[in-house]
């Protein structure tokens, strides 16, 4: 192989930078073949050199035309490696002047004139033209036929297949989602090879099915996967999610407990990142003697707020306490609010099937109908205003800042009439059990038992008359207002501590 240099009035034009060439074995098959095709036309060392012992030096050059330099023509340097025997000295010629011809230059190294161009271009050809389908399913064969000798315990894929079947039906629930999809993976191409098929067929069959695009890549890491599985039973080991598998300081039972205490010993909504990274930093840490390479920063207080069970949210003006899980309350509903309730509904009407069919109940000697009263009651402001309007273009309605007055409503529903009110021939509202009360300044008074103990009176009388001869069972909601006592009724918490006085 030549390399042609050209000098200048003494000037030798030395390369800046040198190109590396690209690493095909690191391509995907289709840029194989492109750089293949690209490296088709050039030769080899190995066609021009017999052996690669001789190493090249320059002669000094001696012979050379110093006219020829003086006049600033273009002087051409050849160099050529070839092979010489021991006794011979291990240089490269050095012609300046005309370049010559490559033929000549090759015959006159004494290298071999019989190989010829064509078989050059074979060779060439050979080295450049990418694995076949066929070469490639006879390397894979090669690497099962190696993992077969490095262990004799490697089970058939109709055993591995079972197996991968019972860990998806035991642990699937246990298992992440890429651990699952790559089980599924490893039973598809187990099956597809006690079928028959190549190793190389059954990975692109996977591929075309789990991968968008072609998939050679993706076929490649099948097989690697199957080897795996192959030799060690179980997938390989998975090195992400670093949050998960990550080392953190809250993962030690001391420090979770000593954060947990200081958290817990702050006021509601008094707890802060900045605090808690202050408080860790300054007095937990140093208490248990560690002392971390790095104080922890607010993103990390922030993300131990988050595990611990805190988080930022909006604070609004109401604030509902649901109590309906409390040990007294589910105590109550379960040994004698359901039980009383079974018996009642025994003597209700029931409604059955998509078309609300009535059922009468049947009833012993002696029972009535049971028409059941639910109480509620609710409060709304005057100017409560909708969200949603139709407008047209360019209108808006002017809204009061204020909310208005209180309006507090209470009414008994039941699944006769709707609300609780007696009708008369024609179907009109003769009286009505809901009070609606304008409580607040200068107002009505605010909802009290008293109140309520005049609407049930009311209540009473309309239902007998509009639904005579039948039971009504009045059901209320657990409330205070609900559970007054009479103001006669002797208080602990009014009762004096000694004798005498006035209770």
């Amino acid at each position: 192989m030549f390399y042609k240099l050209q000098y200048r009035n003494w000037t030798l034009g030395r390369p800046k930078s040198y190109i590396k060439g690209p690493d095909v074995m690191s391509k995907s098959l289709r840029t194989q073949q492109r750089y293949a095709s690209a490296f088709k036309d050039q030769t080899r060392l190995d066609t021009f050199i017999g052996t690669h012992s001789s190493i090249p030096q320059i002669r000094r050059v001696s012979d050379c035309s110093m006219s020829s330099m003086e006049s600033g023509e273009s002087v051409e340097i050849i160099y050529s490696t070839h092979t010489v025997s021991a006794d011979e000295e291990q240089c490269d010629r050095v012609s300046i002047g005309p370049s010559i011809p490559e033929s000549e230059a090759t015959m006159g190294q004494g290298l071999d004139p019989s190989n010829s161009e064509s078989e050059m271009s074979e060779t060439d050809d050979e080295e450049s033209c990418p694995p076949t389908a066929k070469e490639m399913e006879t390397r894979e064969e090669e690497l099962d036929h190696n993992v077969s000798k490095q262990s004799a315990d490697i089970k058939d894929w109709d055993t591995l297949r079972a197996q991968i079947k019972t860990d998806l039906k035991k642990n699937s629930r246990k298992l992440a989602l890429s651990a699952i999809n790559k089980l599924m993976i490893l039973c598809n191409f187990a099956t597809l090879r006690i079928k028959g098929r190549s190793r190389i067929d059954a990975s692109l069959q996977i591929a075309e099915q789990w991968h968008e695009k072609q998939g050679v890549w993706f076929a490649r890491r099948i097989r690697a996967l199957a080897r795996h599985y192959q030799m060690f039973e179980q997938l390989p080991a998975e090195r992400r999610g670093g949050l998960k598998n990550a080392r953190s300081l809250l993962k030690d039972e001391l420090v979770k407990k000593g954060v947990l205490d200081y958290l817990q010993s702050l006021p509601t909504g008094k707890v802060t990142p900045k605090k808690l990274r202050a408080t860790v930093n300054t007095e937990i840490l140093p208490g248990l003697l560690i002392t971390p390479k790095k104080p922890i920063s607010v993103r990390t207080a922030t993300r131990w707020l988050i595990k611990l069970g805190w988080r930022y949210t909006h604070v609004k003006k109401g604030v509902y306490m649901n109590g309906h899980e409390r040990e007294d309350v589910v105590k109550y509903r379960q040994t004698i609010f359901l039980p009383s309730m079974e018996k009642f509904e025994a003597r209700m009407v029931h409604y059955e099937g998509p078309e609300l069919k009535r059922v009468e109940p049947t009833l012993n000697p002696g029972e009535r109908e049971i028409i059941p009263n639910f109480h509620d009651e609710s409060s709304f402001h005057a100017n409560e205003a909708v969200n949603s309007l139709w407008l047209r273009k360019g209108e808006q309605p002017l809204q009061k800042k204020g909310c208005g007055r209180l309006i507090h409503v209470s009414a008994f529903i039941n699944p006769e009439t709707g609300r609780l009110v007696s009708l008369d021939d024609h179907g009109k509202v003769v009286r009505d059990s809901t009070k609606i009360i304008y409580p607040g300044s200068g107002g009505d008074a605010w909802w009290d038992s008293a109140q309520l103990l005049k609407q049930m009176e009311d209540a009473i009388q309309i239902f007998e008359t509009a639904h005579p001869g039948k039971q009504s069972l009045f059901i209320f909601d657990q409330s205070s207002a609900h559970a007054s006592l009479p103001h006669d009724t002797l208080k602990a918490f009014k009762m004096n501590k000694s004798d005498g006085g006035k209770q």
